[in-house]
């Protein structure tokens, strides 16, 4: 039974495909992750990074609170744009995840991400 079944209640008949159609959607369905929110960071690192005024670099790694197990920022290359700065980026500015065309759009301008706290990892 999954983890957030009920006890006592059965769990909904498996859909049956009918035709060979169904058949392959319902294949492609089941190979599709069922919650892309629990994605790995790995993922995620090398998407480009998309401001509200265009793109503005690519996600290279996480800054990680090892105490409460959460993303505290992530490191951008800013590559071609300031010759390969990196900077740090809250994670309270991004608005979304688009895991099809592979961008973290954030909520901010280039200009504030390109301004923003330079990376150090000495510091």
């Amino acid at each position: 039974m999954p983890y957030w079944g009920v006890p006592g209640v059965p769990a909904p008949p498996p859909q049956i495909a009918t035709s060979e159609e169904e058949r392959h959607e319902l294949v492609e369905e089941a190979e599709l992750p069922s919650d892309r929110h629990l994605s790995s960071t790995k993922e995620v690192m090398g998407y480009r990074l998309l401001a509200t005024d265009g793109e503005v670099g690519r996600v290279v790694d996480f800054i990680l609170d090892d105490d409460c197990r959460r993303i505290l920022f992530l490191e951008i290359d800013l590559e071609e744009w300031l010759s390969g700065k990196e900077v740090l980026v809250s994670r309270r500015v991004i608005s979304k995840i688009d895991w099809a065309s592979c961008k973290v759009k954030v909520e901010v301008s280039r200009r504030v991400i390109e301004t923003s706290q330079e990376y150090q990892p000495a510091a």
